[in-house]
């Protein structure tokens, strides 16, 4: 059997739609389903906040070059 995500993918936020189509799922796949939401949310929103750092870091970088570069 396959799973659509797009019914399951406002799980997470309670959407009505989704909480309806999870009713029908056995507890074993609920579970495995709800836990493979909240994995990829957090990597998502980790990798997210790693990509902002690192755009931060090189900001600041540049920033430290290009005024040390404009006193002189």
């Amino acid at each position: 059997a396959s799973l659509n995500p797009d019914l399951y993918e406002g799980l997470l936020n309670s959407l009505p739609r989704s909480i309806e189509a999870a009713g029908n799922l056995d507890s074993e796949t609920f579970a495995y389903v709800k836990g493979a939401l909240i994995k990829a949310s957090t990597v998502a929103f980790s990798a997210t906040n790693l990509v902002a750092a690192v755009a931060a870091t090189l900001a600041f970088f540049i920033t430290l070059v290009f005024f040390k570069k404009a006193k002189r």
